[in-house]
């Protein structure tokens, strides 16, 4: 619930806000706790757009599965971020 009342919010949204390609990148190549709030923008986004907006996904240029793996992987890379980071 916390993630929808978070996309909820009129002062997130932003006309030019990135694509997960961009974010992407961005994360790759930000220090650690950029990377991982990155990345897990990356993923939250991912999630949101999945869970309440798939059906508008479906035909498009960027397909639900793209999104799917994207986010899977982004969380994945928040996991292994916070691993090196607290290994430490």
């Amino acid at each position: 619930m916390q993630l929808l009342s978070e996309r909820a919010r009129t002062d997130r949204r932003s006309v030019d806000a990135p694509t997960l390609a961009e974010l992407h990148g961005r994360a790759a190549h930000a220090e650690p706790s950029a990377r991982a709030a990155t990345y897990r923008e990356l993923g939250d986004r991912s999630l949101y757009q999945l869970g309440y907006f798939a059906e508008s996904l479906e035909g498009r240029v960027v397909p639900p599965d793209y999104v799917r793996s994207m986010g899977a992987a982004a969380y994945w890379q928040v996991d292994q971020v916070l691993k090196r980071w607290f290994a430490d």
